[in-house]
């Protein structure tokens, strides 16, 4: 990742959909955003998209694999199918005030 060395506002989030990241690596990107990116004070806002139908792929909860890493999770925001009951989309927030030295992956 290339950076510029400018970091978003405070008021501003940086947005991250770990689908394109690959699971051995979303802690340490997760780290590298609220390291490099993110201003003291802001937030980390991960998503997760998923499909509306039933046959579909399910949006990842996100909880489990946060709590694991030992970020602190200060909102959550969910978009449930009105139609079939289940969560299409999630909205976690991760505040910058998590410090954690970038942890490379091997």
């Amino acid at each position: 990742m290339r950076s510029s060395g400018r970091r978003l506002s405070a008021s501003t989030s940086c947005e991250l959909s770990l689908v394109y990241v690959p699971p051995s690596r979303r802690r340490n990107y997760c780290d590298l955003l609220l390291e490099r990116f993110v201003a003291p004070g802001g937030r980390l806002i991960i998503c997760s998209y998923w499909s509306s139908r039933p046959e579909g792929a399910r949006a990842e909860l996100l909880i489990d694999e946060l709590d694991a890493w030992k970020l602190p999770v200060e909102g959550v925001t969910d978009v449930i199918s009105l139609e079939h009951g289940f969560v299409i989309t999630r909205v976690v927030s991760v505040p910058k005030s998590y410090n954690s030295p970038i942890r490379r992956s091997p």
